[in-house]
């Protein structure tokens, strides 16, 4: 095993800095350009941001494997469709079950009405129609999640 495999394996978490992680699910890259705009300014130094784009099948695991290390906080953006509405409904719910403590953002543009109402009920914190609506999410977020994170460094 190479001495990096190695170190990455075994990290202390006096050494891990707090960490942000947005996770980006959707089919195109309005959301994932969105998030880098407007969610990886604000943060402090001593807390690192980064964005993942991953597909509704893959999200779960990588939540699991980033929520396996300390000091981390993850948010999820899932782009709702029709074509997609079950699959990623299912994918929201399974995620709500597994980690409650995630937010996850249900991005609705092309969800008619009547069914937007129903997100809530399987897990999805907020929803948001156009991608100007994330600014004042991540004004919030940076306002009240961040510093708490960078106090655990």
């Amino acid at each position: 095993m190479s001495e990096r495999a190695s170190t990455s394996l075994d990290i202390s978490p006096e050494i891990v800095s707090p960490e942000v992680v947005w996770i980006v699910c959707e089919d195109g890259s309005r959301w994932v350009e969105t998030v880098r705009c407007f969610c990886l300014g604000g943060a402090t130094n001593s807390v690192r941001v980064s964005v993942r784009i991953a597909d509704e099948d893959e999200v779960l695991g990588l939540v699991n494997s980033l929520l396996r290390r300390p000091k981390r906080t993850v948010f999820v953006v899932w782009e709702m469709t029709p074509k997609t509405l079950a699959v990623k409904c299912r994918a929201i719910t399974t995620l709500a079950l597994t980690a409650p403590q995630i937010l996850q953002i249900a991005a609705v543009t092309a969800i008619p009405m009547r069914y937007r109402s129903i997100l809530s009920e399987f897990g999805a914190t907020l929803q948001i129609r156009q991608p100007e609506e994330m600014q004042a999410i991540a004004l919030r977020l940076n306002e009240q999640v961040l510093p708490g994170l960078a106090r655990l460094r």
